[in-house]
């Protein structure tokens, strides 16, 4: 059975730079050029039959042929555009199981993973390994870390694991900012974290820390022990690193724009944020159409000059274990997936509350990372 994206002729995944061509018959068919789409013509005549049947519309239920598929899954088909916003209430969980995205704000709520007053309790005395298998993004490590009780002195070890090297390359330059840095980056981290913009200062600190770890011998060195990685691993986390520093220097706003088209161009992505802000307190509602919109945490009175685009918020597709694919603005759905429910409201709210939820969530992240 062919993988998602996967070429039918070849078995090239049609990601990134590699277009995506279609059968224009049963339009299920894809390849990765003309040339897989010319030599798969007669292999494919039967398949193409099969494909281009009747089938139910997701929308309405209708039976037709012709029905176009959702750009997202592929896995459910519409007469149009306005039967598939139709259904997109009940039918985005299934569609965003099989959509491609970096999970750079993580894929699951920030958990505070031990809890110890609960669990082995405050004085409990012997070390402890977590292994975060998919870990999103530091989220997790940091709240454990935040709520730790001062009782525990014995050595606490976080192994992670995901499949994509540029979530990885992210979550190790996140937590290397931290224990760099500390509580005097606090703020700048939280920026970087979550801002599709940076100010100078910001976009400086990331630039003179991506070289710093380029240039490492080691993970383990550079951290004192602190933080280690197989050196097999960490060429493939390089890697992503020199081509972060190379979009660095690209002069044009492109990752806002690219940000812009996306919003403007997936109806999906609209209807899910139109949702997202139904079900919100509705003192919340404008600052967070406004993230959405900006993708700026900072409170819009704190944003005086942000001139740089955060070029750590681009990515190659996740499928393609090895990231070989362009690197571009990897955000681009998942209206899901934003920094307000990574975080526990309840706690954020019991930290600082404000008609603002950027100012809100800016705060509560930047202390817990201090």
């Amino acid at each position: 059975m062919l993988k998602k994206d996967q070429c039918w002729r070849c078995d090239t995944i049609c990601s990134g730079s590699t277009a995506k061509i279609y059968c224009g018959r049963c339009e299920m068919a894809y390849y990765c050029s003309e040339k897989c789409k010319g030599s798969d013509e007669f292999r494919h005549q039967v398949d193409c039959q099969t494909a281009a049947l009747k089938r139910k519309c997701s929308g309405c239920g209708n039976e037709n042929t012709g029905l176009k598929p959702c750009g997202c899954c592929r896995q459910a088909w519409y007469c149009d555009k306005e039967c598939q916003k139709k259904s997109w209430p009940t039918h985005r969980v299934l569609c965003q199981q099989g959509m491609r995205t970096v999970y750079y704000w993580g894929n699951t709520p920030a958990t505070d993973l031990l809890n110890l007053p609960l669990n082995e309790g405050c004085d409990y005395s012997n070390p402890l390994s977590v292994l975060i298998c998919g870990v999103g993004d530091p989220r997790n490590v940091v709240l454990s870390l935040f709520q730790l009780p001062d009782a525990y002195q014995e050595e606490l070890t976080f192994v992670l694991n995901d499949i994509c090297a540029c979530t990885l390359a992210r979550t190790i330059l996140i937590l290397y900012l931290l224990f760099k840095g500390g509580e005097q980056v606090a703020s700048s981290v939280t920026q970087i974290w979550y801002s599709l913009r940076l100010s100078e200062d910001d976009y400086q600190l990331v630039i003179r820390t991506l070289q710093e770890l380029i240039l490492a011998s080691s993970l383990e060195e550079l951290t004192n022990g602190a933080m280690k990685m197989n050196q097999g691993h960490l060429q493939r986390i390089v890697e992503v690193w020199r081509t972060w520093l190379q979009l660095s220097f690209r002069e044009e706003d492109w990752i806002t724009e690219a940000q812009e088209r996306c919003l403007i161009t997936d109806f999906e992505d609209l209807v899910g944020i139109s949702l997202y802000l139904q079900n919100i307190p509705k003192e919340h509602k404008e600052s967070a159409s406004d993230w959405f919109t900006n993708r700026i945490l900072s409170p819009e009175e704190s944003r005086d000059v942000l001139p740089r685009g955060n070029f750590t918020l681009t990515g190659s597709d996740y499928v393609n274990s090895r990231n070989k694919g362009a690197f571009g603005y990897i955000l681009e759905s998942f209206t899901h997936i934003n920094p307000f429910r990574g975080w526990d409201y309840k706690d954020v709210k019991q930290w600082g509350n404000s008609a603002s939820i950027l100012k809100m969530y800016s705060e509560y992240a930047g202390s817990t990372t201090e």
